[in-house]
This record gives C-alpha cells, structure tokens and sequence, in this order.
C-alpha cells in the first residue's frame, strides 16, 4: 500500500549536512525505494541548487528581508503554511515527521485543527532536543531556554515520538512523562557490516569518530 510521507527538517544531506539530515535522506530514500511517496518539507537560509535521491523538496526559505534568519516560531509558521499548500494540491499526508529541534512543529501542532491536520498522525524523531543539550552544558542563552521549554510540550502534544534505541525510550519516557505507547522504536537505518573477527587487547583503547562530547551524549 502506498503511502505519502512528509519529512519536515531544517537538515537533508548532501544539502545540509548533519545527523539529522543523514537519517532523514536514507529514511526517505528506502521508502522512495518500496514505493512509497515521500515530500520534504526543508526549511533553509538558501533554496537548494540539487534535490538527492529525486526527493520531492519544498524549500522554506528561513531568513527575513534584511537577510537575517526568522525566529524560531516565525520559522515554524512558514513550515506550517508550506504543509497548508501542500495538503491543498497533494491532499492529507499518511504522517508528518518532524525532527526535534529548534521547535519546527510548534506552529503546526498548536493549530493543528485550523490545518485540517486532526485525522493525520504526526510525529517527532528524537535526535538531539535543544533542551537536554542545554542542560549537558549548564547555560541556556536566549532563546535556547525558551525553545527547551517549547520542546518538552511539544512531546507531550505529538501522536508518536519516535526514538532510536531502548535507552533512549527510557529518557525520553522519563524526562518528558511520556506515555509508552507513544513512543515508538524506529533505529536509526545504517547499511549492514560485515563483522570483525577479534580479541580483547591487553590495554583495551577506545576510538570515538566523531565529537566526543556530553552535549551529543557520546561521553
């Protein structure tokens, strides 16, 4: 059965690179591939000069007329007015997913009923919330403190929040008192590897790729 899913992000590689830009365009690109349809709604300073995988890309421009970018609940309006046109040439998406941070659901889900969005199931993947990498830091300059905040209700107004591991059911259950049937296990998709034939070193040595900080929780 083919379904249509929208994909509403501030990251899509290669356009912007990024964790969740990367999850975004491999999840696309294998739903693509089963034959499902998929539209991403990006919101970015500058329209994308090429569109990876043959996606369908709306782009939302996020930067104002002096050049300077939207707030945060600007930027979710526009978001929410470019799921409005759509759903207006496209008809109702099966599931609209957001990614967490800088709030781009906001405006969507707190006039969700005005959007005609009542009988769609949107979603939230859990990547990095502005709020828990505030608080790993211990300093939340405005707005972050703000956009913490409207983080949190935003998990508890969603249909499904979608989170990569076990563990990570078990946060985000507790730190936003979640219901647990809410919360669904969707792993990040990787390509198979093939497995490493070893042993334990004498001095065992560990090799992080990447940043290796406790603001992204790879500490």
């Amino acid at each position: 059965m083919n379904r249509h899913i929208v994909f509403v992000t501030h990251e899509l590689d290669p356009i912007v690179p990024g964790g969740a830009g990367t999850v975004g365009a491999e999840l696309a690109r294998r739903l693509v591939g089963t034959g499902h349809t998929v539209t991403v709604v990006l919101a970015v300073p500058t329209p994308p000069g090429l569109t990876p995988y043959g996606l369908d890309v709306v782009v939302v421009p996020d930067t104002a007329t002096n050049g300077t970018l939207v707030s945060f609940v600007d930027r979710s309006h526009r978001i929410a007015e470019a799921l409005a046109n759509l759903i207006a040439s496209r008809g109702l998406p099966d599931l609209i997913e957001f990614h967490d941070f800088d709030i781009p659901a906001w405006w969507t889900l707190t006039h969700r009923e005005e959007l005609g969005l009542s009988a769609t199931r949107i979603g939230i993947r859990l990547h990095g919330p502005v709020g828990a990498m505030t608080d790993a830091m211990g300093v939340a300059p405005p707005p972050m403190g703000e956009v913490g905040e409207l983080e949190a209700l935003l998990f508890g107004m969603v249909d499904l929040v979608m989170v990569p591991s076990e563990a990570m059911r078990s946060w985000a259950q507790d730190r936003y008192a979640l219901e647990g049937d809410r919360i669904v296990l969707a792993p990040v998709p990787i390509p198979d590897v093939a497995p490493v034939v070893w042993s334990p070193a004498a001095t065992p040595e560990f090799i992080a790729y990447g940043r290796l900080n406790e603001v992204k929780g790879s500490h």
